[in-house]
């Protein structure tokens, strides 16, 4: 027995021998290492040194034990994104460095950080134009529209080039108020009726409609279920389309709607759309619309957008002096005000944690995650904050003359 005894410690010394074999330990990186936090993630940087092996230790709390860690990730670099984290939990991550196998040297400082939604903490990204932005939407890229035709593009959501293809040619100079992204590619609406779609994102054809409106009204915001889309605009003109915006046939509205700028569809099966002077207007379908009859306490201000979550299938809508409406069903409404400001525009997560985000008048933010209780959020832009949507694992907005803002 000893012998065996024997026998399995050499083998025991001779492995962990050949595990780090003739190489030796490394100094942590210079500067240590940076902790950004994310929504249910982190990411982390430092400066590597060449020929150097990085082993990644972390967990829960403000410590990290790097002969008893909670995780543990061998020969990483930088950037490494460690997901699957749990919001509002404060994470503890140090690293060590080896070479040609040797054993770990010296960890380097522990660096803490908060996973956190996206929408808490906001950065100013690359100009997109001089034009005020309207509309933004995220497919295979990001695409912001605004005033006198523009459209540009970026594959982050933060550097941006003005589009190529025909875009120019099919849009000109008219005011482009919103886009979104479908499965059959992008589609854009305007003034003057303009309706603009695309299934690679370069080249674009307009819209007909089935029965060509006199005068065409300016079409404000659009909303899909997958499989129908939906434009609504001034004068309440509400358009459906059900062959990937190729052509447009009118709703049947109530009389006297004014004007309309936000739609959306949730899960529930309900279409709203809402406008001036509080409007709010409900369908099961998207082609017969009635006006909602619940709506405490009632309110006059003019709702300048919709959208709902994925995940819950709440519905909220902003507007003017910074009203919020929100209905769980599409049919039944609350309303509040959160703030002096004009809130301009609001959009809720595809993923993750399901938060809302609504922007507006003088770079103001604010997030929620039910719709009634919101908090305020620094953005650190001034201007006018017009269009926000949530993909790519960011909230991207576009404002005032040509300003942009993102979110992760």
């Amino acid at each position: 027995m000893r012998f065996l005894l024997s026998l399995a410690a050499i083998a025991c010394a001779a492995l962990l021998a050949g595990c780090y074999g003739h190489g030796e330990p490394a100094d942590p990186p210079v500067g240590g290492i940076t902790a950004t936090p994310g929504d249910q993630l982190v990411t982390l940087t430092w400066v590597p040194d060449s020929g150097v092996e990085y082993w990644l230790y972390f967990g829960p709390g403000t410590t990290v034990d790097v002969l008893h860690p909670v995780s543990i990730k061998l020969n990483v670099q930088p950037p490494y994104v460690i997901g699957g984290l749990t919001n509002g939990t404060t994470y503890a991550f140090t690293i060590t460095g080896r070479k040609d196998g040797g054993p770990g040297g010296s960890p380097a400082p522990v660096a803490t950080a908060i996973p956190r939604p996206d929408g808490y903490e906001w950065k100013i990204g690359g100009g997109a134009g001089t034009n005020d932005l309207k509309g933004v939407a995220y497919g295979t890229a990001y695409d912001i529209v605004g005033n006198a035709g523009t459209l540009f593009q970026s594959t982050d959501g933060i550097t941006w080039t003005q589009a190529a293809g025909n875009w120019a040619a099919m849009a000109g100079v008219t005011n482009v108020n919103d886009i979104i992204f479908t499965a059959a590619g992008y589609i854009a609406v305007g003034d003057a009726g303009l309706i603009l779609f695309s299934a690679d994102n370069t080249n674009w054809t307009a819209g007909a409609y089935a029965v060509p409106p006199a005068p065409a009204q300016n079409l404000n915001a659009l909303a899909t279920n997958g499989s129908r889309v939906v434009a609504v605009g001034n004068g309440g003109a509400i358009y459906y389309s059900d062959n990937n915006a190729a052509t447009w046939t009118a709703a049947t509205v109530p009389a006297g709607t004014g004007n309309l700028y936000g739609v959306a569809w949730a899960s529930t099966g309900q279409w709203v759309a809402v406008g001036a002077a509080g409007t709010i207007l409900n369908s099961t379908d998207g082609s017969n619309w009635v006006a909602a009859t619940s709506v405490t306490p009632a309110i006059t201000t003019d709702l300048r957008s919709a959208t709902s979550l994925v995940s819950t299938g709440i519905y909220t809508a902003v507007g003017l002096g910074g009203q919020v409406a929100t209905s769980t069903n599409g049919v039944n409404w609350t309303t509040e005000s959160i703030t002096t400001n004009d809130l301009l525009a609001v959009a809720g997560s595809v993923a993750g944690t399901g938060l809302f985000v609504a922007v507006g008048q003088a770079g103001v933010a604010f997030t929620s995650f039910d719709g009634v209780t919101w908090t305020a959020r620094t953005t650190g832009s001034a201007s006018n904050l017009f269009a926000v949507v949530n993909g790519g694992g960011q909230f991207v907005v576009g404002g005032q003359a040509g300003t942009t803002l993102y979110s992760r």
